[in-house]
């Protein structure tokens, strides 16, 4: 993935995850107005990364980017509308999936329509070295995109009873980012002592140690596979 592609890939994180509390993303799907509210901040998280070419160039590239995802986005609101807010729990992980997979292919089809591989940015991120560039991206989507998938992908096994633990959803986001940086036995041994730890911490509790547990797995998972498409191919 060139330089080019990763600066549309972090703009659409940026607007569609990192500018996207939790309210805004349950009500958008609910609520015309909190879905127009959502396409301002998705404009601004191409705006910020962005200012290249020329004026009129940079304002078009926004404002189709911006378009494209208002129309899908409407769409499933209109679908949503039409069918029901159990429908929408009910099939919730096809919808994400499929909504992001459009997502992307209508960024791909702007990035040809505006030169493809030969496409040259000026960006407001033009001074950070490419590899800082692609950590960033890594960074942005493993913490957001990362917890909204696994959330998503073991909402079945998620138990009623929820322990207000977050400092422990914080260490395993942050342990689970070792694995990453090479094959050291010093940073294997953390992630063994952790998955240890969880089995003490939670031993009266078989159904949150068993999510627990598929919450890292799945974690480890989409950071490798997301560590290959962001940064792999440079470092």
């Amino acid at each position: 993935m060139n330089s080019v592609l990763c600066l549309i890939l972090l703009a659409h994180l940026l607007g569609d995850f990192t500018f996207q509390n939790d309210y805004l993303a349950r009500r958008k799907d609910e609520n015309w107005i909190m879905l127009y509210i959502h396409f301002g901040f998705y404009a601004l998280g191409f705006f910020l990364p962005f200012l290249f070419w020329n004026f009129v160039r940079s304002w078009l590239f926004i404002i189709l980017a911006a378009g494209f995802h208002a129309a899908i986005d409407a769409i499933k609101l209109a679908l949503i509308k039409k069918y029901g807010m159990k429908w929408k729990r009910r099939h919730q992980t096809v919808i994400f999936v499929l909504d992001q997979i459009l997502h992307l292919v209508s960024l791909y089809l702007l990035y040809v329509l505006f030169g493809g591989d030969s496409l040259k940015l000026r960006t407001s991120l033009y001074f950070l070295p490419d590899t800082v560039l692609r950590l960033l991206l890594l960074l942005v989507g493993y913490l957001k995109v990362g917890s909204l998938t696994t959330l998503i992908l073991l909402k079945g096994l998620q138990p009623s009873h929820i322990k207000n633990d977050k400092w422990l959803g914080y260490s395993e986001r942050a342990i689970c980012l070792l694995p990453i940086w090479g094959t050291n036995m010093y940073l294997w041994l953390v992630l063994v002592a952790y998955i240890i730890y969880l089995f003490w911490y939670y031993r009266k509790d078989q159904s949150r140690l068993r999510y627990q547990l598929a919450v890292t797995a799945v974690s480890l998972v989409f950071i490798m596979l997301w560590y290959y498409i962001s940064v792999g191919a440079i470092i």
